[in-house]
């Protein structure tokens, strides 16, 4: 099943005081910290590679083994702390614009030796 990719609307990342573990770096920087920000939003196909999002594109709805259905979405970002990420997406329906499903959690990017950092689980 596919959805439209403008569907996963509000995927975003926010810098702030999430943190990490007591024996991880206070401070993980990627990039050029004195630069802007700059996010591109991902997804996970099953059983593919990571893919840029494009707006208007579709984004596969994938049923994992433990059952239900989730899109797999992320965030490859530069000049960035990696260590403090706060990553929060939201799934809008499209002819409304109401929020049907909110997710946001700490994540710990690391540089994927092209200068984007990417969450640890990409290289999994």
């Amino acid at each position: 099943m596919l959805l439209k990719r403008g569907v996963v609307a509000a995927l975003a990342a926010a810098v702030g005081a999430t943190g990490c573990s007591d024996d991880a770096p206070t401070t993980c920087p990627i990039g050029d910290r004195a630069r802007p920000l700059e996010i591109v939003a991902v997804h996970w196909p099953a059983g593919g590679a990571v893919e840029d999002l494009v707006d208007g594109g579709a984004v596969e709805l994938v049923r994992p083994i433990q059952g239900g259905k989730v899109v797999y979405v992320g965030v490859r970002a530069r000049n960035v702390d990696g260590c403090n990420v706060q990553l929060t997406a939201a799934l809008r329906d499209p002819a409304t614009q109401q929020v049907i499903a909110l997710e946001q959690r700490p994540v710990r990017l690391v540089d994927g030796g092209d200068g984007w950092g990417r969450a640890e689980s990409t290289f999994d």
